[in-house]
């Protein structure tokens, strides 16, 4: 069900990705964009944490993912074509690549404490078997 629910935001981001590179082609720009984008992504993250019904959560991932994921092409348009030489232009694309792959990586593994899965403490304590298996614990 997760896969069913996380796939249509991606889908429908290529909506707004094909309407922001014909605009930043036609008008010859690409800071507008960029920055139109991001506070597509940025005004929509309230939704996301405040709203209760988890319908509107799913509404802010659609928008957010959106404004995300449509941001990184004119962010590497805008400083490949703003950084003289080639390698410093190889250079610049390789680590700007190697951020976002660690803000990725960082969203990955790091949890809040109370996001934390209490099934372990009721395996201990010999309340739950985790995966029909009493020695099988869950590992973050």
């Amino acid at each position: 069900m997760s896969q069913c629910l996380g796939a249509p935001p991606y889908t429908s981001s290529g909506f707004l990705m094909y309407g922001a590179a014909w605009f930043s082609d036609e008008y010859k720009t690409r800071e507008p964009v960029l920055c139109f984008l991001c506070l597509v992504s940025f005004a929509d993250l309230p939704i996301m944490g405040f709203a209760k019904s988890p319908w509107a959560q799913h509404l802010g991932v659609f928008i957010t993912v959106s404004g995300m994921n449509n941001a990184i092409p004119p962010v590497m348009a805008y400083q490949a074509n703003n950084i003289g030489g080639q390698w410093r232009r190889v250079f610049c694309s390789a680590f700007s690549t190697g951020i976002g792959g660690t803000g990725g990586v960082a969203g990955a593994l790091i949890f809040r404490t109370e996001d934390a899965p209490s099934e372990n403490a009721k395996a201990d304590r010999g309340k739950k078997i985790l995966l029909e298996d009493p020695n099988f614990r869950f590992t973050i």
